[in-house]
């Protein structure tokens, strides 16, 4: 985000201690944090010394005025819950200058009807509406991006049981298995849905060029959408 009211950009992301695992490779913690920098120019960036909330996945954030900063993001419930609990509760979180956040008691989105999981939010602000887009997974190792509007940022109208962008039919397109983290940008009169995507390969060549495979196969595309008007009723 380019901040005019402080003439800086800023960054909200995630990171952490990485995954811890069991002898037979199962996952024990997935370690999540929700981290902050500034820039001057966008290239060069001040990462702030500490994490800014200890259960973090996917933070978008928009600022709707001075000292007026709201973010929806992944996070459990509780530090009780298990670590993949961060995949299932969108929360609202507010701040007063984008460093100190406080989370909305209940979740705004949560799984329900075909949804197993609700993660990666994408909110943008056009008019008196919000709109929010989002993953979730289906059965039979599918992942696909859904929409939800609200009038308030708050209180969300959802429909779990039709995807806004659906991963393709058949197993050949390159977006055949997975449609997943959205992000839309508004272009002249028109708005673009940028997107990563998995196909039904699972065999890959990792960083150190071994071969590896990933049962749900791994991200390898990033795909473009044009989404023709937005509407307030879905």
């Amino acid at each position: 985000m380019y901040d005019s009211d402080d003439s800086i950009y800023k960054m909200w992301f995630v990171s952490g201690r990485g995954i811890t695992r069991d002898d037979q490779g199962g996952v024990l913690e997935n370690d999540q944090r929700l981290g902050y920098a500034v820039s001057s120019d966008g290239i060069r960036w001040k990462v702030h010394p500490q994490s800014l909330y200890p259960s973090a996945r996917s933070p978008s954030v928009i600022k709707e005025g001075p000292k007026n900063y709201r973010m929806w993001m992944g996070s459990s419930p509780s530090p009780e819950h298990p670590w993949n609990e961060l995949y299932k509760h969108i929360y609202e979180f507010k701040s007063t200058d984008g460093i100190h956040w406080t989370r909305g008691e209940k979740p705004v989105i949560e799984p329900s009807g075909r949804l197993n999981s609700t993660v990666y939010p994408f909110v943008l602000k056009e008019g008196k509406t919000f709109y929010m887009w989002y993953g979730g997974h289906l059965a039979g190792g599918m992942f696909e991006i859904f929409c939800a509007t609200s009038q308030d940022g708050t209180h969300w109208q959802t429909d779990h049981e039709h995807a806004a962008f659906a991963a393709a039919a058949g197993k050949k397109a390159f977006d055949s298995r997975y449609t997943s983290t959205p992000c839309v940008l508004k272009q002249d009169n028109r708005y673009l849905l940028f997107y990563s995507a998995r196909d039904w390969k699972t065999e890959y060549i990792d960083a150190q060029g071994r071969k590896r495979i990933d049962k749900s196969s791994p991200y390898a595309h990033i795909g473009v959408a044009e989404i023709p008007e937005l509407r307030s009723d879905r």
